[in-house]
């Protein structure tokens, strides 16, 4: 089965992610236009990490015109089945104690063209709430100077938490997309950090007061 993984994916899986996703969890995305300009550039996608569905809402919105590099936890790629389909996508495993080689790779990639996504936060919410940013972003902008376009998810810890086995199906999710975030010289790692943060807890204030929004009865079918 696994000689077929590549078709599976590329032909089976990666064309169903943004109906499934709107399908079964009722996905709405605001402000896709800001990713427009970027359209076949390097940028650093950054955001909140709430749930198991962060990547496919993540590509619902980005696969028709962006080659996304995601990076993954390296003990995924060991999982049986799930492991087989994130080696045949755009992912980068992450090993402990190798934060320095891991934004090594990153910074050859966005200055070979290539955007990334980024969750500041480095592990799934235990809470859905937002966490603390790390400051590898900055980093990241200080050598590329590339853009950071802000993003966050609302309702991906109620649709699938990180200690659940099973999603939750038919609950409203929303991702929103932020103004970009240019580089500037002189700016500080710290500083950079703390401007994406701050539109990350806007965006999601805004999500959260849509999902919150929605009768009960329309986030479950009965």
């Amino acid at each position: 089965m696994f000689q077929f993984m590549p078709f599976i994916v590329e032909k089976l899986l990666v064309p169903c992610i943004s109906p499934f996703m709107h399908l079964f969890f009722k996905l709405e995305i605001i402000g896709s236009t800001n990713l427009k300009p970027y359209r076949g550039k390097a940028f650093i996608l950054a955001g909140n990490h709430t749930s198991w569905l962060d990547v496919p809402t993540l590509l619902s919105a980005t696969l028709k015109h962006h080659d996304l590099t995601f990076m993954v936890a390296e003990a995924v790629f060991s999982y049986p089945l799930i492991g087989k389909i994130v080696a045949f996508g755009n992912t980068l495993p992450i090993a402990k104690n190798k934060e320095l080689s891991t934004l090594k790779t990153l910074v050859k990639r966005l200055t070979e063209g290539i955007p990334v996504v980024i969750f500041p936060e480095g592990k799934l919410s235990e809470t859905g709430a937002l966490g603390v940013f790390h400051q590898g972003m900055g980093f990241l902008q200080r050598k590329t100077q590339v853009a950071i376009l802000p993003f966050a998810i609302s309702g991906g810890f109620q649709a699938w938490a990180y200690n659940e086995r099973f999603p939750t199906w038919f609950k409203k999710m929303v991702l929103t997309f932020g103004e970009p975030i240019t580089y500037e010289m002189g700016r500080s790692d710290e500083d950079t950090v703390s401007l994406v943060r701050q539109q990350v807890v806007t965006l999601k204030q805004l999500g959260d007061a849509i999902v919150v929004a929605m009768p009960a009865s329309e986030q479950m079918l009965t």
